[in-house]
């Protein structure tokens, strides 16, 4: 197997980005794409940050934990496998 080929989607909150991959993944056999969903690594809530309305701000990217994500980004690169909770 060659090294895989890595393809980022974006978009805002709410935007259809996981539903867009999942009807995408099914064009493909099983094991062949693995979907990474960025939305797993989200900070904690007591780490998110708050805005002017004292909400919780999902949106920006204070509350991603992109050390971790780029860690395992590079784990599946080397072929390594990555385990992460589905954020809820």
């Amino acid at each position: 197997m060659g090294r895989p080929f890595i393809v980022g989607i974006t978009g805002g909150s709410a935007s259809g980005k996981t539903l867009f991959l999942e009807r995408l993944l099914g064009s493909f056999k099983p094991g062949e794409v693995c979907l990474i969903s960025q939305d797993n690594y989200y900070k904690p809530r007591h780490l998110q940050p708050i805005d002017a309305q004292g909400i919780h701000n999902f949106d920006t990217p204070q509350s991603i934990d992109f050390e971790a994500y780029a860690e395992d980004i590079r784990k599946i690169q080397k072929g390594e496998t990555v385990y992460r909770e589905e954020y809820t």
